[in-house]
């Protein structure tokens, strides 16, 4: 089985432990070890029946586990990133994670850390990276590809040959139209609808045609 440490104590951990459960109902995978949390009060307690164990550094995930990144923020949209980059793990030592109900092509390429929820697609020659992750019934069309550390929330819908930058978070709902591409570090808010590239780093996309506000 693959030992997992979970980064981060909140409900993205709870929903990574739900879905760890998921995919050990079928086949004994991964044995969920503990959590980091760099929160002192919630040392020692238990999250979904799985202890915290202390802070949040590369020293306290030993040598024989992996790390599981479980931060998802709307607040503040680089968090994942940093907490990521701190840590300074190789590749290998991030899990891969991916939901028994989530379709993936073939073709796709799926870079460590990245996770995949239930009725996530992930279509034909298209690519994930590092700790990024779908969140449920999100699709990613043929041709796409996510940067690092992105977040897409749930129900987003992205077309065929999108490119979407590092560090991204697409909210709930949104849809990014065919061709288009979208810059490091912006959130396109909840149900806007990308028709056009989205340049402008650091600024957040709103409405139907998404622009940045």
């Amino acid at each position: 089985m693959e030992k997992l440490i979970l980064i981060g104590a909140g409900g993205m951990c709870r929903e990574v432990i739900s879905l760890v459960e998921d995919i050990n109902s079928l086949t004994d995978r991964f044995e969920i070890r503990g959590i980091l949390d760099d929160n002192p009060s919630l040392a020692g307690e238990k999250v979904a029946g799985h202890t915290v164990l202390g802070p949040i550094t590369s020293e306290n995930i030993p040598e024989d586990c992996q790390a599981a990144l479980c931060i998802a923020t709307h607040r503040d949209i680089a968090l994942r990133g940093r907490v990521g980059e701190r840590l300074n793990l190789s590749p290998e030592r991030w899990a891969k994670i991916i939901h028994p109900q989530a379709t993936i092509s073939s073709s796709a390429r799926i870079e460590p850390g990245a996770i995949l929820y239930a009725g996530s697609r992930v279509g034909p020659d298209t690519s994930i990276g590092l700790n990024s992750f779908l969140y449920y019934n999100a699709v990613l069309h043929h041709d796409s590809h996510l940067g690092d550390y992105t977040q897409v929330c749930a129900g987003v819908l992205i077309a065929g040959y999108v490119t979407v930058g590092n560090r991204c978070y697409l909210g709930i709902g949104s849809i990014l139209r065919d061709n288009i591409a979208v810059a490091d570090d912006i959130m396109v808010g909840m149900g806007a609808v990308a028709t056009q590239d989205l340049r402008e780093p650091g600024k957040v996309y709103r409405g139907m045609p998404a622009r940045a506000i």
